[in-house]
């Protein structure tokens, strides 16, 4: 398995608003917090600088829930130079989003939609991890979905889908 040869940090949990005072009061012994980026990414105020001062004591590494890699919507480029600076800022040692889309003609839907089992899905999200991968400058990952449906004109099975995507886009999976 890739693990485009980063250090492994051990175990780590997703770092949400409700923990902040726990976290700081008693820092807890874990190896790295994942973060939802459009949590914090342009963000001020006093959630900031809480999130700030647990950083000074864990390694961040963020997650994307909006960058609708599966999508046939063009990439936001504005976006993933806000993404790439904010993932600098917090020396991010890699970054993930979800494998499927969120957005159908520019309007995000807010639910994370499985991709069909194509070549052409496949291809689709190849290009599209490479080009995020070369904006972020960052190893990449993706996270397999829920889905709740299989459709029925799947050219191949989730396995094959997946493994083709990894192996082609030279990314990771979460």
């Amino acid at each position: 398995m890739k693990n485009f040869n980063l250090s492994p940090l051990g175990a780590g949990i997703g770092l949400r608003h409700q923990h902040f005072a726990e976290i700081i009061s008693n820092r807890p012994k874990l190896g790295w917090l994942e973060i939802i980026v459009e949590d914090f990414m342009g963000q001020g105020g006093p959630a900031i600088e809480q999130f700030q001062e647990i950083a000074k004591y864990y390694p961040i590494v963020g997650h994307s829930v909006c960058m609708s890699i599966g999508s046939s919507d063009p990439l936001d480029f504005e976006y993933l130079a806000n993404y790439r600076e904010f993932l600098r800022e917090i020396n991010s040692p890699w970054t993930s989003d979800h494998l499927c889309f969120t957005m159908v003609d520019h309007s995000n839907l807010n639910e994370l939609l499985p991709l069909p089992f194509t070549i052409e899905s496949a291809n689709n999200v190849i290009e599209r991890v490479k080009i995020v991968q070369n904006e972020l400058e960052r190893p990449f990952l993706l996270e397999n979905v829920t889905r709740y449906l299989t459709l029925s004109d799947r050219e191949m099975s989730e396995l094959e889908f997946i493994n083709t995507i990894l192996e082609e886009a030279n990314c990771g999976l979460l």
